[in-house]
């Protein structure tokens, strides 16, 4: 997301926990101790707005096909059939499509 101040590592694994349907606060619990929560209401504000653009450049590149679900967690489903099960999903987008990661 444009403008991050974190690593892409602990900011994916922040990610994948809302993906995955925890709660903002729990989900930011052990990762970046020297980030406010608040911030990790602004990384989830960033990741809803990229929804719909990662949606669409997943599913342009997806051999399994994109279902209609929009949801945060089917995203998650095609996030890992694009690049596996990897710690750091964020930085495999990066070098698969050599771009940042959408804001």
């Amino acid at each position: 997301m444009k403008g991050l101040r974190t690593r892409s590592g602990p900011l994916w694994r922040f990610l994948r926990r809302l993906m995955e349907g925890i709660s903002v606060s729990r989900a930011w619990e052990n990762l970046e101790d020297y980030f406010s929560l608040e911030s990790a209401y602004r990384y989830r504000r960033g990741l809803l707005k990229a929804h719909r653009q990662l949606r669409a450049l997943l599913c342009r590149q997806s051999e399994v096909p994109c279902g209609t679900d929009a949801g945060l967690k089917s995203l998650l489903e095609l996030l890992e059939n694009n690049f596996g099960t990897s710690t750091n999903l964020i930085l495999l987008f990066q070098v698969r499509f050599q771009t940042r990661w959408p804001s």
